[in-house]
Parts: structure tokens; C-alpha cells; sequence
């Protein structure tokens, strides 16, 4: 009866609850129909009112201009620097992979080529994953979308921002093809490590064109909009690998790839590129100088922003050649003055804390790279065994400072426990541990810059011995006493004033008034002594200081500063007797040029650093071709050019005479030996290198410009020639030689000992003897 009773009831209850629902069920209805009438109605106001002013305008996107890099190139098409605000390269569709776009489309918006700007399904599933977490986590934008918002709105997060979104992106699908809407995506989103685009994307992780990237490496930047930091194959591998499985899915299941070649390109291995700059940190100086002239010319904005292809005369291998031979050469000099000691000295307790935020040791295929060089800590020290045990990050091991002379100068040992120290890895020792030597990083600057003297291609320059410890640019920028290094500007002057090589001038003691009533000013020679009666050659090969002097004050100082003013010199020359004597600051820069018209047959040439530059559209702003002016005739030239070359076989530039082959040249050496110079040249090569310290402090005694800074001339022009034919000077027609006495000067017969076949103008020789520059006697015998 109970169960009866209670089935009664239940039917009872579900009688009353169909009649209810069939009573409320109108007007629930009509009051949903209400609710979402309105709803639609807000909705299609508010895009009504969007659509009608307040939507960017599509002009906007069909004019779009992005910032593009600024790329600097060598004359090797290698890239050597780039300016810009955002990195990126525009490519267009037709030279995209398609695999590359069907990686993007599966990954961002797999109904890409189906819808028409937006995705209703992508949409809800956002909407929904939103109501669950309690706000905008998940926007469900389309790839026209993404466009719509990168380049036309903000990336604000709210109702208004996204109606404007969908609104514009049905724009764009009315207005654009799908293939422009990729074209603009793939060049624009960024993915990570200031690399936007596709392009400069490939680079900046492969170091290769678009064309070469297999299905590997095109799934990982395509997992990388997402979350460029998150996923960066540098900062984070294994999520960036992560991705790219989900990607190389994503196209397994939209039917772009087959599982086999998927499978076959997760374990494709990835060589993603270190953040090495390469030749860019060799080429820093010329790129700086480079940016300077450009930005100047045509402005900030295109030199960031305009994407210009800049090329220029620099030749990446000589380039290189120059810096290896400037850090060689001031290390030399920097260890000849010893060991400085060390900057810092750490407790043991500090040792691992220190270590750890060292840069990890470059390995190699057996181990750590040999010859690099890294800081480490001195964790014991023998002054007996001349020996250190060093500790650097990750691993042990011994210096043996009797390899180290340099170092040992001093009294005192030159390394305590816990001295923070520089060491190169030299080899590797028992059971792991590794053999040091002891290094330091050197005080001392200096600057090398190369030209071609025939076109004044700079190809060459670097203006320190490292751009990120400072990027004064010591070629162009540092104003020195070039000393004797300005002698040849003289004695060309001298020449045009009535000199010959021949001519006698009197290396003896002399006096002259100074600036006030009483004062005396007396030259003094390098060696403090005087060789009496000397030729006008001897006087430059042997770089006689009183003998200089003396032919300034009888050619006059108004006319040598306007002859050095005629051959390049533009900064301010001193009025005085001082001026034989290179007291006049000058650049390095303003020296060699002015050398370059004694190499160049008198023609002074204009230094281009900059050959051609090209805008984003290839259209060419600028092209510069070798400007020659005459300045000195080819005769002056040629005997300048003769008695520099006794310089380096005779005089003080024997320390470069390995060279092998014709070249000129001049050392240059200052006061207390504070500034050292030397400037040489072949037919093809023209080099100058300055060595000093920025504050001035003396190099040391005898660190003259024969020994400080010759032999980095002499290491970078060995590299540069060693590929060039070994041609002579060329000679005017109105040259001749003459025998003459190597002591006095004057005319002998052929054969008589002590005879020097001298160069002349041909209407300043002396009678006797007179033979013709081209004759055998001169090529057979002539010794430069």
C-alpha cells in the first residue's frame, strides 16, 4: 500500500511540474528572445557606431612602411653591422616556404583559408575559457585578426578593443587577399631577441636565408609567436623543443605534413647559433663611423627605421688582419712593462660565489677551447716553483710563471692567493686539470687604418683595442703629435722649394730665439748627437731632428703649413720652427691621407668609407667613386717616395725591411716617447698605426715608433700583400739618377766606391754620369 501511496505522489509531482513548465515556458521564452534581441542589438549599435569613425582606416595598411633594419656590408657582401629600432627584414609572399606558411597557419589559425576574418568556434571556446578563469586569458583571434591588432590597434584587453578588432579584420578579408594578410603577419610578428619577421628571425637563430631551413627549424619559429621569450631556443631549449612538437602535431592534423616526415623532423638535430657578433665586434669602429656619416646625411629615422643596405670599401679579411695585428702588437708593448698585478683579491670563501657569475668556459671537441683566454682565482701561489694554482669556472690547474718573464720583473712575486687573475688556456694537463699562462688586459691604445691610395677606399680601421671598453675612435677622433711621422710633408715642401736629395744641410747645434725676450729654444736630435754635414736623404732616412729644422727655417713656416694644408691637413698647424718636429697635433686619419699623395704619384684622393647606399625599395641615394685632386707633382711624389724607402732599408724603419718587397715609409716618435707612429705604403696598400695611452702617460723609454708601433704595420701589411704581386713605384719620365757620394753629396764617376745612385729631377741633376731612370744600370743596381 506505502509503495502505491508514494508512486501517487511522484505522478502527482510530475503533473504539476509539466503544467507549470507549459504555463512559464512563453514567457521564459519571450523573455530570453527579449534578452538576446537586446544583446544583438548593443552588439551591432556598438560595431555601427565603431565601423562609422572610430576603426583605423585600411589606407593605413596598404601604405604600411614597418621599421626595417639598416644593414652595413663589406666588399664581400658580408654583413658587418645594422641599425635599427625593430630588427626585421621584409621579404615578400612569393619568396616565402610554403612550408613555412602551412607551419604558421597550423599553429595560429588552422581555418585560416576558410574563414573570412574570423573564427565563430575559436571564439566561443575563448569566451568560454575566459567565463573559467574570470577574465581575457584567451582572445581566439584569427591570423587577419593578429594583423588587425598589431598594426592598426592597441593590444589593450577589453570589450571595445576587441569589437574593433573583429569589425577590422572583416574589413581586411573584403579588401585584402590572403596571401597579402600572410605576407603582412610573417613580416611582422615578433619572435624574440629583437627579431621580427620571419626573416630576420631565420638569421638571427640559423644564420641562414629563408630558402635553406628544413621542417625542424621551420616548427620552431613557428611555435614561437605565442610566447617569443618563453619558448626561445637560446634562453630555453627543451620548451622551446616542446613546441615545435606541438606544431609538427598541428600540421599532422590539418594534413600539411605526413606523420613519418613529422616524426622525421622532431629528431632533425637543431644548430641554433650562439649570440656571437663575429666580424661585426672586429668592424665596430668602421660601423660607428659609418653610422655617424649616415645618420648625419640623412637622418635618424632612416638610418633606424628606413631598412637601407649601406655598402662600403671595407674588406672583411683585412679587416680582421688589422685588428689581430693592433691587440698582438699592444699586448707586446703592454708586456715589456710588466705585470701590473691584480685589480682584485677575493676571500676563499668567495671563490665559488665569484666563479659562478663568470661566462662558462667555451669548450672545444677534447675539452675547453686552447687559447682562449678567462678570469680565474689564484688558489695558491710558490714563489720558489714560480708556479700558481688557478681555479677558473668549472675547472683547475697550474701556471708556470718562468714561461711568463714579463711577469716576474718586479722584487715581489706577482700573484697572491686569492688574486683574481687572467689566464689563456695553453694545454691540458694530468687528470683533467689544465695548464695556464699568465695574461693581462693591456692599458695602452693604438689605431690602424688602411687605405687603397690609388681610389682612398678606406679598407681597413680600427680605432682601439676594443670597442666595448671604450669607442673613442683613435683614427679619426684623437688629435696627437705625429713627431717625425710629419717629417716627409717638410721635406716634400723643401723639395718644391729648391732642395734634392743630394742637397748638403749642416746636422750641427743651433739656437733660435723663443716666444719670450731671453729664452732660447735648441733642438736636440733622438740619439743626442750631431753628424755635421749630412745629405737631404740622410736627413729624412735618418729622421735628424736639427737638420729638419734648419730646412724649415730657410723654406719658411707660412709656407710649410700651407703645402701640409694643400696635401690633406686640416687641423690647426703651430707657426713655428717647432712644426719640423711633428709638435702639431693631427689625426691619424689626416696623416695618412696626406701619404697617400706621395704613394699615389702626387694625387691626393678623398677618403670613402661608404661606396653605395640603397633604400628599402632599392633605389639607389648614393654612389661615391674615387675623387682624385692633384696636389704635389709626380715628381716630388716619386723622390719622397725613393728616400722613404731608405728609410726602411737604411734608416729608422729597418725593423720593417722583412717586408720583402718595394715599400716606404716613416716611424714617428714623441717627447718622453708618449705618442709612436709609423706610416707606410706599397703601390697598393697604404697603413698607418698611432700607439699611446688616451691619458698621455709615457709608452715607456725606447718604445719609439720603430719599436711600438712598426711591428704592427709590419704584421697587419705581411697579411694584406701576401696576395698582391710585388710591383715597383712607378717612375715620371722626368726622373733620372746620377752617381753622387753617399757622404757629400756631389757628383762622382761610375764605379767609384762609396757612389749612391741618386734620384733628380731631370733639371736639378748633376751633369756627370747623367743616366736615365729606366736604364739597366738603374734597375740592376739601384738599391731601393
Amino acid at each position: 500500500m506505502a509503495r502505491k501511496r508514494a508512486k501517487r505522489k511522484v505522478a502527482a509531482s510530475r503533473g504539476f511540474f509539466r503544467k507549470t513548465l507549459a504555463a512559464v515556458f512563453p514567457i521564459f521564452s519571450l523573455l530570453v528572445l527579449v534578452l538576446v534581441t537586446a544583446s544583438l542589438a548593443l552588439v551591432a549599435g556598438t560595431a555601427l557606431f565603431l565601423s562609422r569613425g572610430n576603426l583605423p582606416k585600411l589606407t593605413t595598411l596598404r601604405e604600411y612602411r614597418p621599421p626595417l633594419v639598416t644593414r652595413v656590408y663589406s666588399t664581400d657582401n658580408t654583413v658587418i653591422g645594422e641599425f635599427f629600432v625593430e630588427k626585421r627584414l621584409w621579404v615578400p609572399y612569393a619568396k616565402i616556404p610554403k612550408q613555412m606558411v602551412h607551419a604558421f597557419v597550423a599553429a595560429e589559425d588552422a581555418s585560416f583559408f576558410q574563414h573570412r576574418g574570423i573564427d565563430l568556434r575559436g571564439i566561443v571556446r575563448a569566451a568560454w575559457k575566459n567565463i573559467q578563469a574570470g577574465g581575457f586569458v584567451q582572445g581566439g583571434s584569427t591570423i587577419t585578426q593578429q594583423v588587425a591588432k598589431i598594426i592598426l590597434l592597441t593590444p589593450e584587453r577589453s570589450l571595445a578593443r576587441k569589437l574593433k578588432e573583429i569589425i577590422t579584420a572583416l574589413r581586411i578579408e573584403r579588401n585584402f587577399t590572403k596571401e597579402e594578410i600572410l605576407e603582412l603577419y610573417l613580416n611582422q610578428i615578433y619572435l624574440g631577441h629583437g627579431a621580427y619577421g620571419v626573416t630576420q628571425a631565420t638569421q638571427t637563430y640559423f644564420g641562414k636565408g629563408l630558402d635553406e631551413l628544413n621542417l625542424a627549424e621551420i616548427a620552431l619559429l613557428a611555435g614561437m609567436p605565442k610566447a617569443p621569450s618563453r619558448y626561445s631556443p637560446l634562453r630555453h631549449p627543451n620548451r622551446a623543443k616542446t613546441r615545435q612538437r606541438y606544431v609538427l602535431g598541428r600540421m599532422v592534423t590539418v594534413g600539411y605534413v605526413t606523420p613519418e616526415a613529422a616524426q622525421a623532423a622532431e629528431y632533425t638535430p637543431l644548430k641554433v647559433l650562439k649570440r656571437d657578433r663575429g666580424l661585426r665586434s672586429y668592424a665596430s669602429y668602421f660601423t660607428e663611423q659609418v653610422r655617424r656619416y649616415v645618420e648625419n646625411k640623412y637622418g635618424t629615422d632612416a638610418l633606424y627605421k628606413g631598412g637601407l643596405t649601406i655598402k662600403t670599401a671595407l674588406n672583411a679579411r683585412l679587416q680582421r688582419t688589422a685588428v689581430q695585428a693592433l691587440r698582438k702588437g699592444l699586448k707586446r708593448l703592454d708586456k715589456r712593462r710588466g705585470y701590473r698585478g691584480a685589480k682584485k683579491r677575493l676571500r676563499p670563501k668567495d671563490y665559488e660565489a665569484f666563479l659562478k657569475r663568470l661566462p662558462p668556459v667555451t669548450l672545444g671537441p677534447n675539452g675547453p677551447a686552447l687559447g682562449q683566454m678567462v678570469k680565474g682565482v689564484v688558489e695558491g701561489a710558490s714563489r720558489i716553483k714560480k708556479t700558481a694554482w688557478i681555479r677558473v669556472r668549472g675547472y683547475t690547474g697550474t701556471a708556470n710563471l718562468s714561461h711568463s718573464p714579463w711577469a716576474l720583473k718586479g722584487k715581489s712575486f706577482p700573484v697572491k692567493k686569492g688574486d683574481v687573475v687572467l689566464v689563456r688556456i695553453e694545454a691540458y694537463g694530468k687528470k683533467g686539470r689544465l695548464i695556464f699562462s699568465l695574461e693581462q688586459e693591456p692599458e695602452v691604445q693604438g689605431a690602424v687604418l688602411a687605405l687603397d691610395p690609388r681610389t682612398g677606399y678606406v679598407i681597413a680601421m680600427v680605432g682601439g683595442s676594443d670597442f666595448r671598453r671604450s669607442q673613442f675612435n683613435r683614427a679619426t677622433q684623437a688629435v696627437r703629435q705625429p713627431g717625425s711621422a710629419f717629417k716627409p710633408i717638410i721635406y716634400a715642401a723643401a723639395l718644391d722649394a729648391g732642395y734634392t736629395p743630394a742637397s748638403i744641410i749642416m746636422d750641427t747645434p743651433v739656437s733660435y730665439q723663443a716666444g719670450a725676450p731671453g729664452e732660447v729654444w735648441q733642438p736636440q736630435n733622438y740619439d743626442k748627437e750631431y753628424k755635421g754635414p749630412v745629405t737631404f736623404r740622410r736627413a729624412l732616412e735618418e729622421s735628424r731632428n736639427v737638420a729638419t729644422v734648419k730646412i724649415l727655417d730657410s723654406i719658411g713656416v707660412e709656407y710649410a703649413i700651407t703645402y701640409a694644408k694643400k696635401m690633406g691637413i686640416t687641423s690647426p698647424l703651430y707657426p713655428n720652427l717647432s712644426l719640423a718636429l711633428g709638435a702639431s697635433g693631427l689625426t691619424l686619419w689626416e696623416l695618412v691621407r696626406a701619404y697617400a699623395a706621395f704613394a699615389n704619384q702626387g694625387y691626393l684622393p678623398q677618403p670613402i668609407l661608404v661606396t653605395e647606399i640603397r633604400d628599402r625599395s632599392n633605389r639607389l641615394l648614393e654612389k661615391n667613386s674615387p675623387k682624385l685632386s692633384r696636389v704635389i707633382s709626380p715628381e716630388t711624389a716619386y723622390l719622397i717616395t725613393s728616400i722613404m724607402q731608405g728609410v726602411i732599408q737604411e734608416g729608422t724603419g729597418r725593423s720593417v725591411r722583412s717586408i720583402g718587397r718595394p715599400a716606404a715609409g716613416k716611424t714617428g716618435t714623441t717627447d718622453e716617447f708618449v705618442d709612436a707612429w709609423f706610416v707606410g705604403f706599397t703601390p697598393q696598400l697604404l697603413t698607418g698605426v698611432w700607439v699611446g695611452y688616451d691619458d698621455r702617460t709615457p709608452l715607456g723609454h725606447g718604445e719609439s715608433g720603430a719599436r711600438a708601433a712598426a711591428p704592427i704595420w709590419l704584421d697587419f701589411m705581411r697579411q694584406a700583400i701576401a696576395y698582391q704581386p710585388a710591383l715597383p713605384f712607378p717612375v715620371p719620365k722626368n726622373i733620372v739618377i746620377s752617381p753622387i757620394d753617399r757622404e757629400t753629396g756631389r757628383p762622382v764617376s761610375w764605379g767609384t766606391p762609396g757612389t749612391l745612385l741618386e734620384t733628380f729631377r731631370a733639371e736639378n741633376a748633376p751633369g756627370e754620369g747623367l743616366e736615365p731612370i729606366d736604364s739597366k744600370v738603374f734597375k740592376e743596381e739601384l738599391p731601393y
